[in-house]
Order: structure tokens, then sequence, then C-alpha cells
């Protein structure tokens, strides 16, 4: 009786090594996000969890690029946050929302941006433009109201900027 049992035991293991690897088969022929999130959630521990899950990224990941959006590399994040291509999300996410800073053009949507994306040191790939955008905007916001406080109140802040010798020169006026 313990040999039955044995033999038995062998055999199951033996169909479901095989319907694993069917499974697998079918997943890899159709190479969809559908194929493999069924796989998984079918054979979560199977040998061949670890691989569907970077299928799943990859496959993740073109859809993002494909679509091309802040939402599509935000929805790739939410799903794949730690896997190796989520470094290249984020840095699109960053160049997208940079865009629409600049699209916007306002001393509020860069302040956004910046507390997004920090840079107090202009070390990223936009070299500081964010910060230089915005005290430009916080220029001509002083010299289009052409007052004393203005002046003052923009040098206070950029007092060494690009454009602070031109207010001292407009308060000596």
């Amino acid at each position: 009786m313990n040999i039955a049992r044995c033999m038995s035991v062998v055999l199951c293991v033996a169909w479901l090594t095989g319907c694993v690897s069917v499974a697998w088969k079918d997943a890899t022929s159709a190479n969809t996000i559908a194929a493999y999130e069924e796989f998984l959630k079918k054979y979560p521990q199977s040998q061949y969890g670890q691989e569907a899950c970077q299928k799943l990224e990859e496959l993740y990941f073109y859809k993002a690029k494909t679509t091309n959006t802040i939402q599509s590399y935000e929805e790739f994040l939410k799903r794949c946050r730690h896997g190796p291509l989520s470094r290249e999300a984020e840095n699109k996410l960053e160049e997208f929302y940079f865009e629409k800073a600049k699209n916007a053009d306002t001393i509020e949507a860069y302040e956004e941006f910046l507390k997004r994306y920090p840079d107090r040191w202009g070390a990223s790939k936009f070299g500081g433009e964010p910060q230089k955008r915005i005290e430009k905007l916080c220029f001509e916001k002083a010299k289009s109201a052409n007052t004393i406080e203005a002046y003052e109140d923009f040098l206070k802040k950029y007092s060494h900027g690009k454009f602070s010798d031109e207010a001292l020169e407009m308060l000596r006026a």
C-alpha cells in the first residue's frame, strides 16, 4: 500500500509539472499581459514565476512607452515600482512634468515641478532651468508692478541672481 501511495504522489507531481509547463508555453506563445497574469494567478510559485513577472514588467513598460503619457507611466510605476525599468519610467515622467511646467510658464507651475522633483543644486538633467525660469518670472513680475516694494522683494530672494543688477538699477531710478 505504501508503494501505491508513492506512485500516486509521483504521478500527481508529474501531471502538475506537465500542466505548469503547458500553461507556461501557452502564456509565452500569447505573450500578452492577460496571459502572464493568468499564469501567475494559477501558478504563482512555479519555476516560471519570476520570468513571468519580468515579462509582465516588459509588456507594461511597452504599453506605457507606446501610449507615452503621464498617466501611462504613472500606471506602470504603480504596478512595477521596483523593477529594472522603473528608473527609465521615472525619468520619462520627470520630462513630461517639466514640459508641463514649461507650457504653463508660471511661477506656480515651476514650483510644483520642483516640489515633485527637488533640485536645489541644479544638478538634474534640466541644469537648474526651473529655478532660472522662476527667477526670470519673479523679475518680470517685479518689473510689471514697478514699485520699490516689488524690487526689494525680488532682491530679498535673488540678491545675487541674474537680474539683481537690473533690479538695483530700477530701485535707484
